[in-house]
């Protein structure tokens, strides 16, 4: 299991509201290892294979960066809310 595995992947990558995952969020060790800089590459890479799962057609570094970027904002706002 990754420590990826219960971020919200598909809502990012759809799209999706936001909203509705306040109910299953993730834990502040995840969300926190989200934003440590020195963790970004492992973050882009997490978002690719999750790119490749639900969007494959999608999956390239670039998107997987605009996913991680949501992501670490949606970690941040949480963060801030916990």
């Amino acid at each position: 299991m990754s420590k990826f595995d219960d971020l919200p992947w598909e809502s990012f990558i759809k799209n999706e509201d936001k909203s509705r995952l306040k109910n299953d969020l993730p834990g502040k060790t995840t969300l926190r290892y989200v934003l440590k800089e020195s963790n970004y590459q492992a973050v882009i890479e997490a978002a690719l294979q999750a790119l490749k799962r639900i969007d494959p057609e999608n999956a390239n570094l670039e998107n997987a960066a605009v996913v991680a970027d949501k992501m670490k904002t949606f970690a941040r706002n949480i963060l801030v809310e916990y």
